[in-house]
């Protein structure tokens, strides 16, 4: 428990860390965010929001917590992405160079993992829709959608960050209910990391 704790608080403070050292570099490289029709944010906006609660996340596990090798191929497919994303930002990448990325990273990840919409459940109310290695195939655009939804709906201070809450407030609340300890601990350093993010997001102090 007293590691778990100390996961949780690095967790806050290593992302804490991180935007006050990366906003200087991201205003000095031009990583902003800069409002237009349809990006509502008061002023231009440092893009490190999710590198800072990758970098907070990542010190916090790798030092306190105990990763088996799947973690960790969770972690590097994780940091592909969040790297992508800053080059996307600084120089605007390709549609079809992004999307291919992120169908590498799912399909490693979906391997690695041993895990994959294996079937639909009885959508039709009397057979359960096996899908088999289909389940690859939708568990890709699965994954896809979270993260092009997620990047898509930031158009407002504090509104990516705060939806990003409500959903792992709620992955807690159903892994703790299943006692899914593990998953429930994940996903709480998470939405610990994103907190001071959205202080420093919505500037409220």
């Amino acid at each position: 428990m007293e590691d778990e704790l100390d996961t949780i608080i690095s967790s806050f403070v290593f992302t804490l860390m991180a935007i006050k050292g990366l906003k200087p570099v991201a205003d000095k490289v031009g990583l902003l965010d800069v409002p237009n029709h349809r990006k509502q944010h008061k002023g231009a906006v440092p893009l490190i929001g999710g590198v800072s609660i990758f970098i907070g996340v990542a010190i916090s596990a790798l030092l306190f917590m105990s990763l088996d090798a799947q973690q960790k191929v969770l972690l590097a497919a994780s940091l592909v992405i969040v790297v992508m994303g800053v080059f996307d930002d600084l120089y605007d990448l390709s549609v079809r160079l992004r999307l291919g990325i992120q169908a590498i990273c799912t399909l490693i990840l979906c391997f690695s993992l041993h895990v994959s919409l294996a079937h639909l459940g009885y959508m039709l109310g009397f057979i359960n829709l096996n899908i088999g290695v289909a389940g690859y195939v939708l568990a890709i655009f699965a994954v896809i959608g979270g993260i092009n939804a997620y990047n898509m709906m930031d158009g407002i201070d504090g509104l990516a960050g705060s939806m990003a809450l409500v959903s792992l407030t709620a992955l807690i609340i159903l892994f703790a209910a299943v006692d899914a300890i593990d998953h429930m601990n994940w996903a709480l350093i998470f939405a610990v990391a994103i907190v001071p993010y959205l202080f420093a997001n919505l500037r409220l102090f």
